[in-house]
């Protein structure tokens, strides 16, 4: 008997995953419809995401082909958005050590400024509603084994914001802090060592402060580091030289910062040992920018939040073809993806 699937209206979309064929690790989780999942396989990508755009040329350099498989197919799009989110849920995500993935955001009908973080548990019921249509060979993606810290669970809740003067600038929640792009990086280092935080022309702490080092350079780091006096003064004297110089300089064990300087610019910073630093080498140009763009500005809730709801018309058309599987559903007893 010849293997056969009605698609109803609407129900077009499906969740993929890309995979290492050297190591068999998904790496990337997304959602599409059509050729969506084709996108990766081009070399001019427009590609905003630079660890996953890397992985894919790692892997043609060496000589094997990209794998992208289909998780599961013939979707509405807010359950293949709902679907996506849970399963990067469930692996996490590499740029916040929650696991192996290298999404960046956390997947879903959230748009790229929303909350990137999770605050709770997610409700992930829908699956079991769509069980036996998922692909078997990959229902270890329906298991969670991703180290998530949730913002339920954070000790701090308050995130108090100076300039490199001391002058308290303002007080906001931890979610308004964490929603914003530019603070990828400072996720990991504000949650795993509770420690004020050094961001291009501001300094952001879980808790008040009262010393600062009174810098007449302000600070020429446009990364996310933590915020230490040692530091800042050790960088001021090679300032004040006015020659060039390099640096070593360990925040804590596993966490050490090397500084090259030329010419009137640092033309280098190194973190090893670091993943979520690692990934801001790669942002050094994004972050630089929109950090001195906002010189004078505090630097949280500047950017208009990206909604994706549905029109009526669409509405509409989603529950038409919601009702017309309804129909559907008795014809076909044999589904495959």
């Amino acid at each position: 008997m010849e293997d056969f699937r009605l698609t109803p209206p609407g129900h077009n979309y499906y969740v993929y995953a890309l995979i290492d064929p050297r190591d068999n690790e998904i790496f990337y989780i997304g959602k599409g419809k059509g050729d969506r999942y084709k996108e990766h396989l081009k070399s001019n990508s427009k590609d905003k995401n630079p660890k996953k755009k890397q992985r894919i040329k790692e892997i043609k350099d060496d000589g094997y082909k990209l794998k992208i498989v289909k998780l599961i197919d013939y979707l509405l799009e807010e359950d293949a958005f709902k679907i996506e989110e849970i399963i990067i849920y469930n692996i996490g995500r590499k740029i916040f050590n929650e696991g192996s993935l290298l999404n960046l955001i956390r997947g879903g009908n959230i748009g790229r400024e929303s909350n990137l973080h999770y605050y709770e548990k997610l409700d992930t019921s829908i699956l079991q509603n769509n069980l036996i249509h998922f692909n078997k060979k990959f229902l270890n993606c329906l298991v969670k084994s991703s180290n998530i810290k949730f913002l339920s669970e954070i000790s701090f809740k308050q995130i108090y914001e100076y300039d490199f003067e001391g002058t308290f600038i303002k007080e906001f929640s931890i979610e308004e802090f964490l929603n914003h792009q530019l603070y990828f990086y400072s996720f990991n280092l504000l949650v795993e060592r509770n420690c004020p935080l050094m961001f291009g022309h501001r300094i952001f702490s879980p808790k008040k402060l009262f010393n600062f080092h009174k810098t007449k350079y302000d600070n020429p780091i446009s990364f996310v580091l933590p915020y230490d006096k040692k530091f800042i003064k050790k960088l001021e004297e090679g300032l004040d030289s006015k020659e060039k110089f390099n640096f070593t300089y360990k925040f804590y064990e596993g966490f050490e910062v090397s500084v090259k300087y030329e010419y009137y610019t640092i033309i280098e910073i190194f973190v090893n040992d670091n993943k979520l630093h690692e990934q801001a080498i790669y942002n050094r140009d994004f972050v630089y920018r929109k950090s001195m763009k906002r010189y004078n500005e505090p630097l949280v809730n500047s950017y208009p939040t990206k909604t994706n709801s549905l029109t009526d018309e669409e509405k509409k058309e989603r529950d038409k073809a919601s009702a017309d599987w309804e129909k559907y559903k008795g014809i076909s007893n044999n589904t495959y993806i």
